[in-house]
């Protein structure tokens, strides 16, 4: 074997290991918690949306979890942070469902009020696992 391919084999070695070391690295500890979670209008696509139109019928936030035991209680908790017409960081409404381990994902959705649109203005979603806040996504109603 020529110090050539001798010198690419180790580096090779390193990079696999390097990596590997990250890896661990990025998962030790972290616990469980929401991987990923976005605001979206429809579940049918799923492509992600921080602002909606004031007449849009339902916002959803999707979700992936990781390392969340089979049990826990996952909560979202819909926050008006600054909307016209109600006070600054009104909770407005609130939804959970026990984990069943059956998917690693799902999703939360609010719909508009019953009587007009949605009010302008910033929003939150608030996401605990068992309690725990482990995720806040922000979106806005704007025309």
């Amino acid at each position: 074997m020529s110090q050539d391919q001798m010198g690419r084999r180790i580096g090779a070695v390193a990079l696999a290991l390097a990596a590997g070391l990250w890896a661990a690295y990025l998962s030790a500890d972290e616990g469980p918690r929401f991987h990923v979670a976005y605001t979206t209008d429809s579940k049918q696509t799923m492509s992600e949306r921080v602002t909606f139109a004031p007449d849009t019928p339902k916002v959803y936030v999707i979700y992936m979890l990781a390392d969340v035991p089979k049990g826990a209680k996952l909560k979202a908790v819909w926050v008006a942070e600054k909307v016209e017409g109600l006070p600054d960081n009104k909770t407005f409404d609130q939804a959970e469902t026990v984990y069943s381990a059956a998917a690693n994902g799902g999703a939360f959705s609010e719909g508009k009020p019953a009587k007009g649109n949605w009010p302008l203005g910033a929003y939150r979603v608030d996401l605990f696992i068992n309690d725990k806040l482990e995720k806040a996504i922000h979106f806005k109603i704007s025309r």
